[in-house]
């Protein structure tokens, strides 16, 4: 069963945005890293970042400049909550519960997946990011 195949945690291999004409983007760049979890009790989580983030100027999170902050939450995505499984078509739904982004608080965001060897490739629906829409696409390999 697939929703036994899924649990477990995946390291993030990959992340593109693909726009409207099909153009493929490194959304995190070139070494992206992050998890996602799914348990067996119907929870799960995602972290998602670019590599080698600039540090702050200092040590107290909440003294950092504007341009450090925004910078900081714009190259990382964060959730969790809980999830099913629609095995007949594929996808997985993840009911937000806690976000970095508060708008996805109270939310169900799809994911339609695709399982290739160690290997589950996550693909969202359409999304509208700065005026445009995109598909992303994240491959994820299970940690063993």
């Amino acid at each position: 069963m697939l929703s036994q195949k899924i649990i477990g945690t995946w390291k993030l291999i990959s992340i593109v945005s693909i726009d409207e004409n099909g153009l493929e983007n490194d959304y995190f760049g070139v070494e992206p890293a992050g998890i996602i979890s799914y348990d067996s009790f119907g929870n799960m989580m995602a972290q998602l970042h670019q590599s080698n983030r600039p540090s702050f100027h200092t040590e107290d999170w909440a003294k950092g400049s504007d341009e450090e902050i925004r910078n900081a939450f714009v190259s990382y995505q964060a959730y969790y909550g809980t999830y099913e499984i629609n095995e007949q078509e594929s996808y997985v739904t993840h009911h937000v519960k806690g976000a970095i982004f508060p708008n996805w608080v109270g939310h169900s965001e799809k994911r339609f997946f695709k399982f290739v060897g160690k290997q589950i490739h996550l693909t969202t629906p359409v999304i509208e990011v700065k005026g445009k829409e995109f598909t992303f696409l994240a491959i994820w390999e299970k940690e063993v």
